[in-house]
């Protein structure tokens, strides 16, 4: 009986060393992965801050578009819209042509 006490208290501490060595294989895997996820917040601080900035830039060289093309509307509002007087201005550029070249060739008739 004392035999199997014995060996009922060694197969326990055995089996108590054998939990003790999961736990701290647990342990270890554990701090690895707390480990890893530090490793990659770390570097995806400067990724994230990088993001951040060409994020800016783009926000930035957007805005610089936005308002050049806004300038460039305002530009061409300024220039006169008349198509009435430019063809009125055209006929008559065609008619002082006209009168030109008749007075040059009287000899020629147009029809």
């Amino acid at each position: 009986g004392q035999q199997q006490q014995q060996e009922q208290a060694g197969d326990s501490a055995d089996q108590q060393q054998g939990e003790e060595q999961q736990g701290d294989d647990a342990a270890d895997e554990k701090a690895q992965q707390q480990e890893s996820a530090e490793q990659q917040q770390a570097e995806s601080a400067p990724r994230e801050q990088q993001q951040d900035e060409l994020d800016k830039t783009i926000a930035e060289a957007q805005q610089q578009d936005l308002e050049r093309d806004q300038a460039m509307e305002q530009w061409l509002r300024r220039v006169p819209d008349d198509p009435s007087g430019l063809l009125r201005q055209k006929f008559r550029y065609q008619s002082q042509q006209r009168q030109q070249q008749g007075n040059r060739k009287d000899d020629e008739t147009y029809w």
